[in-house]
């Protein structure tokens, strides 16, 4: 046990040594002296970019983008991860990029010096403002590379809607928000380990940017406006915070390429993440459970012919000829049906065919099924099988349809664009190349998601992006219809969307609801006219707002002239007048039309 004098004498060295310290550092006054407006012009330059932001996106309606404008005065990483998304979206050429990527360059480099320079400790050396600039723009140039995948990973979650792309985003670019944190502040940003304070400070701003885009999206109207500023405050307390831990603190391991090695790290990231999505894809043949889920709901509704659309990377092996084939739910095949009307076995590629010819073969399935069977064909769709039923009730006459049931609905797919592999110019150019090589690196690995960026079925969504993006949560008329949705996609639905549809939100992923407890009793209530639709609970609708600060900003239908009639048509992602699910289906070029 420590005797009272000694802890006295301990006491009192530790408070001489406090003293010295305090007296070695520059008191406010000095500071202020020296710098008398740093702090004001630190807000400024945090607060001005997010509310011009915001009050451009609210002055054209863009109420799918208004969690983007935090992150315009974010820490570096962060604000490159801004300003790459608008700059994939929104370019025509290849000229255009190459402009707003130097433009984007210069401007996010300016402000990073700026604040920096703003905010550098008293009493540490300052490098020349010539110098500071060069390698901030040799650090901004080389973020753009490191996350320009996972930027393209944002894009195919807004093409495709699906939550698998939108998770296996935020993770990778938080790492790569911790590994890079240094960047744009000291020279040698590129090699030692952060510190901690600059780790801190990093995933504060993880933070703070999700909750601003949380608050933006709770708050009515004109007061997104003041929120985005509140967030721009917050981020000049965390540039205050990151640029004196960086500078003052010493770094270790001097020696260690960390930016290099962060690199590869999310390069092998993104491969596992493609293998992950493909092996645990909406459409991957139905395991045990599913199948006798399906089976459950048939024999629980014997009165209507239950047929199941499965999703993208399914595989149908039909039953045996000496297998007896009891009554029971009808596979859709993606080859169509043989002779007998029994439905042909297809692999996994067979579901890359474009939308337009599935939903022809769904077509003559539900007439061919009808007439054997001599009831009602009720349909129960999965992941890309939702965007095949749809096509289908908007396409053809239904009258055999009764019900219709989406588990795992591409909510809203067809938000951005990249033009063929043909084209030479065209909204999204530089992404769909960059997709394309992404791809192409995946098949190496032994990955196929995506047989590649230009096959049918990605095709189909991508041309036909405003009516996929409008009514995929419109009704077909004369069919009852629900959504089951997982609660993880939240991730990937922006906070403005609104269903004609009753949806029912459960815990589960993407595609995997199916062979989940009770939910197979939900189906079979639902078809026996039941209603078991319930709205989205709290926790949806905060994943949903926070994930905003994530996504990438939808591609106005108006300015595409890819999209027949866009500038005609109201667009789900912009604030638009009236019932979007009243607009004729005639006023959209549908697929196969």
């Amino acid at each position: 046990m420590m005797r009272p004098s000694m802890a006295s004498s301990r006491l009192a060295n530790l408070f001489r040594r406090s003293t010295s310290i305090v007296a070695a550092t520059p008191s406010g006054e000095a500071r202020r002296s020296h710098r008398p407006d740093g702090g004001t012009q630190l807000v400024l330059l945090c607060v001005v970019p997010p509310i011009i932001e915001e009050s451009a996106v609210q002055a054209f309606g863009f109420t799918s983008a208004v969690g983007l404008a935090p992150a315009a005065s974010a820490t570096p990483v962060l604000g490159v991860f801004h300003d790459l998304r608008w700059l994939f979206v929104y370019h025509d050429s290849w000229w255009t990029f190459a402009f707003e990527a130097l433009a984007a360059v210069l401007l996010r480099s300016a402000f990073v010096v700026a604040v920096a320079r703003v905010m550098w400790p008293d009493g540490t050396e300052r490098t020349p403002l010539r110098d500071t600039f060069r390698h901030t723009v040799t650090f901004t140039m080389a973020t753009m590379a490191v996350l320009t995948p996972w930027v393209i990973v944002a894009m195919a979650a807004s093409a495709m809607s699906l939550s698998w792309f939108a998770l296996g985003e935020v993770v990778p670019v938080l790492f790569l928000i911790l590994v890079l944190s240094r960047g744009g502040i000291v020279r040698q940003w590129w090699r030692g380990l952060p510190t901690p304070g600059a780790l801190l400070w990093s995933f504060l701003g993880f933070l703070v940017m999700t909750a601003g885009a949380l608050a933006i999206a709770s708050v009515p109207g004109p007061w997104t406006i003041p929120v985005a500023g509140s967030a721009g405050a917050m981020n000049a307390w965390l540039w205050k915070g990151l640029v004196r831990s960086v500078v003052s603190a010493p770094v270790r391991w001097r020696w260690f390429p960390s930016v290099p090695a962060a690199f590869l790290t999310g390069a092998v990231a993104l491969l596992y993440l493609t293998h992950a999505a493909s092996a645990g894809n909406g459409g991957m043949q139905l395991g045990g459970g599913q199948q006798q889920a399906i089976a459950r709901v048939q024999a629980a509704v014997p009165d209507k012919t239950i047929m199941f659309v499965a999703g993208y990377g399914s595989a149908y092996r039909p039953p045996g000829t000496a297998e007896p084939t009891p009554p029971g739910p009808v596979r859709f095949s993606y080859r169509g049906v043989a002779p007998d009307g029994e439905p042909l076995g297809y692999q996994r590629i067979a579901t890359h065919q474009s939308v337009a010819t599935a939903a022809a073969l769904l077509h003559i399935q539900v007439q061919d099924t009808a007439r054997r069977t001599g009831k009602p064909v009720a349909l129960v769709a999965q992941s890309e099988g939702t965007v095949v039923a749809h096509t289908y009730l908007a396409l053809y006459p239904h009258r055999h349809v009764s019900d219709v049931v989406l588990l795992s609905p591409l909510v809203r797919p067809g938000r951005v664009y990249f033009p063929p592999a043909g084209a030479h110019a065209g909204w999204g150019i530089a992404a769909g190349w960059a997709l394309r090589g992404m791809l192409t690196v995946a098949r190496w690995a032994g990955n196929d998601i995506i047989s590649h960026a230009d096959e049918p079925f990605v095709r189909s969504i991508v041309d036909h992006g405003p009516f996929f993006r409008n009514t995929m949560l419109c009704p077909a008329p004369g069919v009852r219809s629900i959504i089951f949705m997982p609660n993880v996609a939240g991730a990937v639905v922006p906070p403005d969307t609104a269903s004609h549809i009753p949806i029912s939100v459960l815990p589960g992923l993407h595609a995997t609801l199916l062979g989940e407890k009770g939910v197979d009793t939900r189906i079979a209530t639902f078809l026996r006219g039941g209603d078991v639709g319930s709205p989205p609970d709290t926790a949806f609708r905060v994943m949903q707002r926070a994930a905003a600060a994530w996504e990438s900003p939808a591609l106005a239908l108006a300015v595409n002239d890819a999209w027949p009639n866009g500038d005609d048509l109201p667009d789900a992602s912009f604030a638009h007048d009236g019932d979007i699910c009243s607009v004729p289906l005639d006023r959209y070029t549908l697929p196969g039309r």
